[in-house]
């Protein structure tokens, strides 16, 4: 009766013992995951100051103006007239989708281009 309940004792033992090596090797794996990650985002947050740097540098007004003061007759450059600026009022509306589509229709219905057929549109009643 002992034998059985020492073997029992034993394998429960054994049993722990795995499970605790288990969790614990599998922490350590986990845990350095997430030590790669961090360093990793750290690098990220490092690269991304350097690029907010190159482009404050980049977009420097000052920067901008001598660069257009030396490249303004290769590249045709004005300065911005007053007329040149319009009022949100003057700025058209959106055509209506519908109507563009029955435009198109009407357009294509005139001129028979709904006919015409290419190597990749079948006719009508064509098998696919």
């Amino acid at each position: 009766m002992f034998k059985t309940v020492d073997f029992l004792f034993v394998g429960l033992v054994l049993l722990v013992a795995t499970a605790t090596y288990v969790v614990k090797y599998g922490s350590e794996i986990e845990h350095n995951n997430i030590a790669r990650l961090e360093r990793e985002i750290l690098t990220k947050k490092e690269a991304i100051d350097i690029l907010k740097a190159n482009w404050s540098l980049l977009t420097n007004p000052a920067r901008i103006q001598e660069l257009a003061e030396r490249h303004g007759d290769e590249l045709q450059l004005n300065e911005l007239q007053s007329h040149q600026i319009i009022s949100i009022d003057q700025i058209p509306l959106r055509p209506n989708p519908d109507r563009s589509i029955q435009n198109a229709k009407a357009v294509e219905e005139e001129s028979g281009i709904s006919n015409f057929v290419t190597g990749n549109i079948k006719p009508e009643g064509a098998e696919r």
